[in-house]
């Protein structure tokens, strides 16, 4: 059965020190409060996964890489996929994103997913809980609780799920 949300807010949410750990962060909240998992904190998972990101620290020309510390969508997967973290992943276009969707997935703690915000690229952060118009989330970027319209997410062409199994 899927956890109130006053569950979570027991947790403090995890921060994003830089645009690219959204990944990590997320991670890092989603192992604190999913039951049964050991909790990695987000450097423990930057050092761990290392080889999954973007460790460029200048491009050729000698400007700084702007997706230092990114993390490719295939990439992140693989990392959701690891036995460490017992997850069931799948990717699903976003219409596909539903209240329905979400709350069969929240049995066993909230979901972890990657998406692609207009204007913005690629993000993920933590969702535990759905109503037919708004999705509440854990977002690493500003490290906070909130609801947002659930056409936020499923405008995106496909979003990256994992859910406890």
């Amino acid at each position: 059965m899927a956890k109130d949300a006053s569950y979570y807010w027991k947790f403090a949410p995890v921060k994003q020190d830089d645009p690219t750990e959204c990944w990590a962060a997320s991670l890092d909240w989603w192992s604190q409060v999913t039951p049964g998992r050991t909790h990695v904190g987000k450097m423990t998972l930057l050092s761990d996964y290392v080889r999954y990101w973007d460790t460029r620290d200048t491009l050729p020309d000698g400007s700084p890489n702007p997706d230092y510390g990114a993390m490719r969508p295939e990439n992140m997967k693989k990392v959701m996929d690891e036995a460490r973290w017992n997850m069931k992943t799948d990717v699903i276009a976003g219409a596909k994103f539903t209240m329905e969707f979400i709350n069969a997935r929240l049995a066993n703690g909230p979901l972890m997913i990657g998406f692609n915000r207009v204007g913005l690229g690629g993000h993920a952060v933590c969702i535990y809980g759905a109503t037919p118009t708004h999705y509440a989330a854990m977002d690493p970027d500003g490290g906070k609780y909130i609801g947002r319209a659930a056409s936020y997410y499923t405008q995106s062409p496909a979003i990256l799920v994992g859910s406890a199994k």
